[in-house]
């Protein structure tokens, strides 16, 4: 499914992005192409009386030229900023700077901590905001028993732009710390801690 619609992000320029991110931007990038070529469509094959040849020229170099430029966009700041569209796996190098989010979270759902860690902070390099990164990577060291970096985490979620959108699961998150702290607490370990810290 993501790379069939990495390769239609492709093809339709701003649907990708819009698909998987709700880019309000991908959203105006694909509207923009669809009114171009709708028009391009119709002025050729439909109703080729309505303009001059030399002007349905025009309108089909327009529809391909946006379609080039948004297109070349969106590879060239998905390959060096990891923000644009991402070529398709076939496209992509394996040992490519660029990691997607699908990739952390399959690697999170099979139980490989350190892997999806180690893929968020590449995500997180390039997009140090990404409220849903920010999030997983709390998820991800308070599976490893790391609560304070989950917490610093967690914090930076809650303030980043998209963080109001995920309060509620950071508020859930939370709850899941303090669960985990309260079970430290509880354990062997947790009640040697505080009997050095008592003494």
């Amino acid at each position: 499914m993501v790379k069939s619609l990495q390769i239609l992000g492709l093809l339709w320029p701003g649907l990708d992005t819009f698909w998987r991110q709700g880019s309000l931007r991908g959203l105006a990038k694909a509207l923009g192409f669809s009114i171009l070529l709708i028009l391009s469509l119709l002025t050729v094959l439909i109703w080729p009386e309505w303009l001059s040849p030399g002007r349905r020229t025009v309108v089909c170099l327009c529809s391909l030229g946006y379609w080039s430029a948004m297109v070349g966009g969106d590879l060239y700041l998905g390959y060096f900023t990891g923000k644009g569209l991402t070529p398709p796996a076939i496209l992509q190098a394996e040992d490519s700077p660029f990691c997607r989010y699908e990739d952390v979270l399959e690697e999170y759902l099979q139980g490989h901590y350190s892997g999806a860690r180690q893929k968020l902070s590449r995500i997180l390099d390039s997009d140090s905001q990404d409220t849903e990164s920010l999030l997983l990577m709390a998820t991800v060291l308070r599976k490893e028993g790391l609560l304070e970096a989950a917490k610093q985490y967690l914090d930076r979620a809650a303030h980043s732009p998209r963080g109001e959108k995920w309060a509620e699961e950071i508020a859930e998150e939370r709850l899941w710390m303090t669960a985990d702290a309260a079970e430290d607490d509880d354990s062997p370990r947790g009640e040697m801690q505080k009997r050095m810290e008592a003494a």
